[in-house]
């Protein structure tokens, strides 16, 4: 599968690609939509609205429902957030992305479980903002499944470090953030 979206001379929407290609992308629900991730099931993630991969929409994630035909679900947003956009999903259906706060625009890491909770991925300590833009799939360690969530971190002078972090899949509880620069 590969995602995207395709702009004039129709109105802007999402689009997913089935391989072997197919004489046309298939368009998903939304005008304005960007699709930016994809699960090896064909599931596809990212936020309606124009414009939205740059300044935040409605998170939303597309699922085949039979027939080359998919059902969009919306991502709820992370509490006094504006507007948010979906990164990656991995192929146990966790989401993750990042929502912009109302009052300073800020944008905040978050990830969705199964259970449609949306969970906020803080920044490292000292830092302002937080962005994450893939997920792993889920592993098991002590017993338990867990996921790694790619991305970064940044600080109010504008200094931007990768970090890693690692997010039980079944309850949302982080178990660690690394900071990698």
């Amino acid at each position: 599968y590969a995602v995207g979206y395709e702009g004039p001379p129709l109105a802007p929407h999402a689009v997913i690609w089935i391989a072997p290609p197919t004489s046309a992308p298939i368009a998903l629900d939304g005008e304005g939509a960007t699709a930016l991730g994809v699960d090896d099931s064909g599931t596809a993630v990212g936020c309606l609205g124009m414009q939205c991969a740059a300044v935040g929409g409605i998170p939303a994630m597309w699922s085949p429902n039979g027939n080359n035909g998919y059902a969009r679900t919306d991502i709820a947003l992370l509490p006094n957030h504006q507007g948010a956009v979906a990164t990656d999903i991995d192929n146990d259906g966790i989401v993750v992305g990042s929502g912009f706060e109302v009052t300073t625009s800020r944008s905040r890491a978050f990830l969705r479980l199964l259970n449609g909770s949306v969970l906020e991925l803080a920044p490292a300590q000292g830092d302002i903002e937080s962005k994450a833009e893939a997920v792993s799939d889920v592993f098991t360690d002590s017993g338990n499944g867990f996921v790694y969530v790619a991305g970064s971190t940044s600080s109010a002078d504008g200094v931007t470090r990768g970090v890693r972090w690692a997010v039980n899949g079944d309850t949302g509880a982080g178990v660690d953030r690394a900071v990698l620069g």
